[in-house]
């Protein structure tokens, strides 16, 4: 579904709701990806726990910028089967209920490609998660500068919807930058373990647990 629909839909169905991204949000997505490369190419003595600690992500992983690592990293991120296989993180499927029954769920806002749609509903539906439409990134988004690319084209997608998406639950702190570059007027409730220091705002909620998303929302959706 392109954004442009879903902000049709809910203005026909005369709904507002808040928005919710996937990947390391609800689904433990990163190290997913590093026990598939691992398996793929062992880097000499290390574990995978030693190079977790180490690297954000497993792009920046030096053993893993080979061209055959190139491609198969490229191939896992289209692979509708590997987006099938990522565990729940704990706590998040009861959490995303209870948003879902506080403020509604009106859609999945994810940077994964358009190219695994059908394994992330797959994924969604199979987990449990709140039925909602999902808007994924397109391929011509620029990725040259890692999560830059995705965090301007999803704080667009956020502004483009609102006041329809009041929010977004997401983990990634540096979509802060971009949502004030956007002069975005919802809220984000920032999930989870940050990796770089943020400042709490009306507009910006640090919520370290799913417990914390629940009752931050709660608090919020009485001025909703």
């Amino acid at each position: 579904m392109r954004i442009e629909e879903l902000v049709e839909l809910l203005r026909v169905r005369g709904t507002r709701g808040l928005a919710v991204d996937i990947d390391e949000t609800l689904s433990d997505s990163n190290r997913h990806w590093f026990d598939a490369m691992f398996a793929f190419a062992r880097p000499h003595g290390k574990s995978r726990d030693d190079i977790m600690r180490d690297h954000k992500f497993v792009e920046d992983v030096p053993e893993w910028r080979t061209p055959e690592a190139r491609a198969r990293i490229h191939a896992l991120l289209h692979s509708n089967e590997f987006c099938t296989d990522i565990p729940v993180i704990s706590g998040a499927l009861e959490g995303a209920w209870r948003v879902h029954l506080m403020a509604r769920i009106a859609a999945y806002i994810t940077a994964r490609p358009e190219a695994v749609r059908q394994g992330t509903l797959q994924w969604l539906k199979h987990r449990g998660f709140p039925e909602a439409p999902i808007i994924m990134r397109d391929e011509d988004v620029d990725l040259s500068a890692h999560n830059d690319g995705k965090n301007g084209w999803k704080a667009r997608m956020l502004s483009a919807a609102y006041p329809f998406i009041l929010g977004i639950v997401d983990d990634n702190a540096g979509l802060t930058r971009a949502l004030r570059a956007v002069n975005y007027a919802g809220t984000l409730f920032l999930y989870g373990p940050q990796w770089q220091p943020v400042n709490a705002s009306p507009s910006v909620i640090l919520c370290p647990t799913w417990n914390d998303v629940s009752q931050a929302i709660h608090l919020r959706s009485c001025a909703w």
